[in-house]
C-alpha cells in the first residue's frame, strides 16, 4: 500500500511538474525584461521551458530529485494561487480591463507575489525541518508510580538534514532535560546511512545518560527494507546499538522500578505479536508505555487499555497540504500531535529530522517530552 502511495504521489508530482513548467515559461514571459528579450518571439517560451527542464535536471542530479520537484511544484500552485488572486483583485475589483492588464508598461504584480511567497515558504521549510524543537506532553494517572520524565525521538534518518556528529549534538541538547528513559521510536538511520554514520549515532547513544536506560524499537527503514546501498542490515544495527547499552523490544516488555513497563513493538511492515499478546500477564495496576513506531494500531492499543502510546513515521503530514490529503485517506490513525482515546493517550512526533525532504511546511522537526505524573 506504501509503495502505491508513493508512486502514484511521484507519477502526481512529475505530471504536475512538466505541465506547471510551461505554464511557468508562459508566466515568465509576461515579466517586462523577458519581453524585451524576447521581442514578441512566441518560440521563446519554448527556450524557457527547455532551460527550466534542465535547470531542474541539473538539481535534480547534483542535489536531490525529490527536493527538485517539490520547489517547482511549490512555485507552480503559488503561482496559480497569485495569478488568481490578482486577476480577482484586478479584473473584479478594480475593473481593469484585459488591454490594460496586458500592456507592455503593466507590472506582473502576480509574478512578483509568487515569486516572493515561494521563497518565502520554502524557506520557512527549510528552516522548521532543520531546527529541532522541543514539544512537552504532561499526563496524569491514578496508578502507583513516582513522576516519570521520557525523552522521546523518531525518524533521525541519520545523514538526511544531519550526520553522525549532528545527531550526537541534537542528544546533547535533549540530555539537559534530564529525562528518566530515553526511547527511540524507529527509523533512527535511512536505507542509505553510511556505516561511519551508523556507528557514531549509536555511540552518541551510548555516551547517553538516562536513569533508567534507553530503549530501541525498529521503523521501516532502519532494517534497510527498501534498498541494500548502504552495506550493512539491521542485525549490524542492531549489534551496535546493544554494544552500546541500547535495549532493543522486539516485542519485548521491561518493567522499571515496578511501577510502569516500557512495551516495544516490531514495525508494522513485520509479522508481530497482537497488542493483545504482548498484554497478556502484565500487571494493570502499572502504568504501561507502547512504543510503535507506526500510528496503526490504535484500536488494538486501546483495547488493551495502554496507557500511553509513541509513535512517529508521519514526519506530522511534513508538507501542507500533503498532511491534509494524508488525513483524509486515512492510512494512519493519527498524523500529529495527541489525542486520548479511551482510557489510553497517543502521541505522534513529526520527528527530529526527515527522509529525502529538506524541507516541513506544517510542523516543525521535535524531539518529545512526555511527563507522567500520579493524579493528586
Amino acid at each position: 500500500m506504501t509503495f502505491v502511495i508513493w508512486g502514484l504521489l511521484f507519477l502526481g508530482m512529475a505530471t504536475v511538474s512538466l505541465w506547471g513548467i510551461w505554464m511557468m515559461a508562459g508566466r515568465l514571459m509576461r515579466f517586462a525584461v523577458i519581453k524585451k528579450i524576447a521581442k514578441e518571439n512566441r518560440r521563446f517560451r519554448l527556450l524557457l521551458f527547455g532551460l527550466i527542464i534542465a535547470i531542474m535536471i541539473g538539481t535534480g542530479v547534483f542535489w536531490n530529485a525529490w527536493n527538485a520537484t517539490l520547489i517547482f511544484v511549490h512555485f507552480v500552485f503559488i503561482w496559480m494561487l497569485a495569478d488568481g488572486v490578482e486577476y480577482l483583485i484586478v479584473s473584479r475589483v478594480l475593473k481593469f480591463s484585459k488591454e490594460r492588464r496586458t500592456t507592455k508598461n503593466y507590472p506582473y504584480y502576480a509574478g512578483v507575489m509568487a515569486m516572493v511567497f515561494s521563497l518565502a515558504i520554502l524557506a520557512l521549510g527549510f528552516y522548521l525541518d532543520f531546527s529541532v524543537g522541543e514539544k512537552a506532553y504532561y499526563f496524569a494517572t491514578d496508578k502507583s508510580i513516582s513522576n516519570i520524565k521520557i525523552a522521546m525521538i523518531s525518524d533521525s534518518h541519520v545523514g538526511v538534514t544531519f550526520d553522525g556528529e549532528g545527531f550526537a549534538k541534537e542528544l546533547a541538547k535533549i540530555q539537559q532535560t534530564n529525562p528518566d528513559v530515553l526511547v527511540v521510536v524507529g527509523d533512527f538511520i535511512d536505507d542509505d546511512t553510511t556505516y561511519e554514520d551508523m556507528v557514531r549515532s549509536c555511540k552518541a547513544l551510548g555516551d547517553f545518560r538516562a536513569k533508567n536506560g534507553i530503549y530501541f524499537v525498529f521503523g521501516n527503514h532502519d532494517k534497510g527494507y527498501y534498498s541494500s546501498a548502504r552495506g550493512y542490515d539491521g542485525d549490524v544495527l542492531y549489534e551496535e546499538l546493544v554494544k552500546n547499552g541500547v535495549t532493543v523490544l522486539q516485542d519485548e516488555v521491561v518493567l522499571l522500578e515496578d511501577s510502569y513497563y516500557i512495551i516495544g513493538r516490531k514495525d508494522a511492515n513485520e509479522e508481530r505479536l497482537s497488542m493483545k499478546e504482548l498484554t497478556d500477564g502484565l500487571d494493570p495496576s502499572k502504568y504501561m508505555v507502547v512504543l510503535d513506531h507506526q500510528p496503526n494500531d490504535y484500536k488494538a492499543e486501546e483495547a488493551a487499555e495502554v496507557d500511553l502510546v509513541l509513535s512517529g513515521h508521519t514526519h506530522g503530514g511534513q508538507l501542507f497540504p500533503l498532511n491534509v490529503l494524508t488525513a483524509m485517506t486515512g492510512i494512519h490513525d493519527q498524523i500529529y500531535g495527541h489525542e486520548k482515546r479511551g482510557n489510553t493517550d497517543f502521541v505522534v512526533s513529526s520527528g527530529i529530522s526527515n527522509w529525502a525532504i529538506y524541507f516541513k511546511t506544517c510542523c516543525r522537526s521535535e524531539y518529545v517530552i512526555a511527563e507522567i505524573s500520579k493524579t493528586k
